[in-house]
């Protein structure tokens, strides 16, 4: 990779920040709607990077009001704002009495979230509280000339996660100018089976449809009957494609239908989002490979209004997907990527292109291809490479999404000729310990552990995806990191082990011996479970309750890390408590400080606060200028025992330091942006690169 230029990971597409005073408990159930709908199957792999939630509510400083959104100034240097950002003030009655507080910083932070609305690529859509009454009221007078969303957001999540996922979309295009509301096109066949004929039902669910659209925000429909035949029709679809989507009604003779092939084709073809809605009566005879490749909702014909209403949905959200995506490709185009489809590629989308490029590129000797999350399956993946080598282009087809282009580190390159990754290989043979528990700092950065787990669920992909093992001393708890590491594993195993769980003492003695028997089965393809007892010695799972164990958690944990880090070569630490842990100190700052005197690299993020934070902090002060909220930060970093172990820390590294492999110019701009940066995608994307240049010198 050249070191020449600035390089930069694919920067975030949209940011949603939900703003609520803390005292008003409807606004941490908006925010959890949202945050659990941008996390769904729907936005699947774009979350890490692409599109995130974020919370804006507890205290950043002395005057009460949040953090910072980071849109007219960035958080810190190196971290702009994302191309598109969503404000979702929560008003409720604590955020109205503070708004009128003099002493309260809550008024100022009002009034700036209404002066972004008038920003391009900005959108403010406010959701009032049932019954709170703002007529006379200063929080009233500064929304009055923005819309709140319908008062059915607060009882419906689907109906929250539409409009709001809507309203984004129609503002994207509003600024592009394209003022319209979306539109549907509905595509169903008049022809049915005799099951359907015997009962009517197919008929009826195309008319529930119309009602049910006619009864939201969606614009007027077309039926895609109305305007055939002749080349009518996909001459619609691509002067609509930017601002539409399709919807399938796929019943028992859908997919046999001439014109409905046809019609799915051109939607394809064109780049427009289709959804398909199950409403068989009987099945179908034969499906149709042009029928497949797209999301899909099941309506019980029955009772079709649910599955409608999931499938409008759906739709919606798809529709966002690809007006993001459209807004994403006006630059990656010109940093190398030969062709971006707006959904995942596939034979009927590959072949024209290829030909296309062909003719217009013929000596282009690597294709570049990226498209929405999530990534193809490696079947699927070899099909579209097969394909391509009939086309000529036998080698160099790399066919990534963004989530996988942050994974393998990528990069793009402003002055040299195209993208840039870390090579499959790079970690090959080389094992990386994964530190991180939640941090009491989550709250106040607008984060929750859930984004924690996100960066846990990036940091170990990117590992894998090059090469690497990771090793973490961790738990069997079911809603712990370890399952994480698990289904990354299962996910891009490739027949090799991708990670190691190292239990200490104390955590595999809560277990039973088939209990963690169990567990090795599970793991066996993927990964490893190892047991180390308290005298720092591996023990087989039938032996582990040989004896009584009498060892105190401190000192089980402690021979555990010294464990893992005599077995590794790097450590990567993110988060960690600094309170009411288990250890004799915190567990982060004890693994970090092993790691520094056995020579290895340490990388510490410092944008998930706790003790990773603290450590970070340590190591980079001068990231943290400018950056830090005010007062006790990392929170607990003041505590007996913590500034004890800081204090050893600090000495230790400052004797270290100099043996460490030398840190590169290219380098100091990863470390900065790992040490500051909330983006799963940055860290991950930074960690990988700064492995495979630390670990190679």
């Amino acid at each position: 990779m050249s070191d020449k230029g600035a390089i930069m990971p694919i920067p975030p597409i949209l940011d949603v920040f939900v703003v609520w005073h803390p005292d008003d408990k409807i606004g941490a159930q908006r925010f959890n709607e949202l945050h659990q709908h941008f996390h769904s199957p729907s936005f699947s792999g774009l979350a890490g990077g692409a599109v995130e939630v974020y919370a804006r509510s507890a205290p950043w400083s002395a005057n009460g009001a949040p953090r910072p959104l980071g849109i007219n100034e960035p958080l810190a240097n190196a971290l702009p704002a994302a191309q598109i950002n969503a404000i979702v003030p929560v008003l409720d009655t604590h955020m109205l009495h503070a708004v009128e507080d003099p002493n309260s910083g809550w008024k100022t932070y009002v009034n700036n979230i209404v002066a972004l609305n008038n920003r391009s690529n900005v959108g403010v859509y406010p959701i009032a509280a049932p019954g709170l009454n703002l007529s006379t009221s200063s929080l009233g007078q500064a929304f009055e000339n923005i819309q709140t969303l319908p008062a059915k957001v607060n009882k419906d999540p689907g109906v929250l996660g539409r409009e709001i996922a809507q309203s984004i979309t129609q503002n994207i295009l509003q600024d592009r100018g394209t003022s319209t509301r979306l539109k549907v096109f509905v595509s169903h066949t008049k022809h049915q089976s005799l099951k359907e004929q015997e009962n009517t039902l197919g008929t009826d669910v195309v008319e529930s449809v119309k009602d049910r659209i006619e009864l939201s925000h969606l614009d007027s429909f077309f039926d895609a009957q109305d305007i055939q035949p002749g080349s009518k029709w996909k001459t619609t679809l691509h002067e609509s494609a930017s601002a539409s989507a399709l919807l399938m009604i796929r019943t028992d003779l859908y997919a046999s239908r001439e014109w409905t092939q046809k019609e799915v084709l051109d939607a394809k073809q064109s780049g427009m989002p289709v959804v398909c809605m199950y409403a068989f009566t009987s099945g179908e005879e034969r499906g149709s490979f042009l029928m497949d490749h797209m999301p899909s909702v099941v309506c019980d014909i029955k009772d079709p209004v649910r599955g409608i209403d999931l499938a409008l949905n759906r739709l919606v959200d798809e529709a966002l997907k690809s007006t993001l995506w459209r807004v994403q490709t006006s630059y990656l185009r010109k940093d190398g990527f030969d062709w971006l489809p707006a959904q995942s590629p596939e034979p009927v989308t590959l072949i024209p292109w290829l030909k296309e490029h062909k003719e217009t590129q013929p000596e282009d000797g690597h294709l570049w291809a990226i498209h929405p999350d999530p990534p193809l399956g490696p079947a699927e993946e070899r099909t579209l490479e097969s394909l391509c080598a009939l086309a000529g282009y036998n080698k160099d087809v790399d066919i990534l999404t963004p989530r996988t282009f942050a994974a393998r580190g990528g990069v793009l390159n402003k002055s040299v000729s195209g993208p840039s990754l870390i090579p499959r290989s790079a970690l090959r043979g080389k094992r990386v310990a994964l530190s991180v528990s939640s941090s009491a700092d989550l709250e106040r950065l607008g984060l929750t552990e859930e984004h924690c787990k996100l960066v846990v669920a990036e940091i170990s992909r990117a590992i894998m995806l090059a090469g690497g093992t990771v090793v973490y001393g961790g738990n069997l708890d079911p809603e712990g990191y370890t399952w994480i590491l698990f289904e990354e594993a299962q996910r891009f195993g490739g027949g090799r082990l991708l990670f190691e769980d190292v239990l200490a003492e104390s955590e595999y003695s809560k277990e039973t011996i088939e209990g963690l028997k169990r567990v090795e089965r599970k793991f066996a393809e993927f990964g490893s479970l190892t047991l180390v007892s308290s005298s720092g010695k591996t023990v087989k799972t039938e032996n582990s309750h040989d004896q009584k164990s009498y060892a105190t958690p401190p000192e089980s944990l402690t021979a555990m890390r010294q464990y893992v880090t005599n077995n590794t070569d790097a450590r990567v630490i993110v988060g960690g408590k600094l309170t009411g842990f288990k250890g004799r100190f915190p567990g982060v700052i004890e693994e970090a400080e092993l790691s520094i005197r056995s020579g290895q690299p340490l990388l510490a993020s410092g944008g998930y606060g706790g003790a990773s934070a603290a450590v970070a902090r340590l190591m980079r002060p001068a990231d943290f200028a400018g950056w830090a909220p005010e007062g006790d930060f990392p929170q607990g970093s003041c505590g007996q025992s913590t500034l004890k172990e800081l204090k050893n820390f600090k000495e230790i590294y400052k004797i270290k330091k100099g043996r460490m492999p030398r840190i590169k110019s290219l380098d100091e701009k990863l470390l900065h942006q790992l040490t500051i940066s909330h983006r799963p995608a940055d860290i991950a994307t930074a960690t990988v690169q700064l492995l495979s240049h630390l670990l190679s010198s």
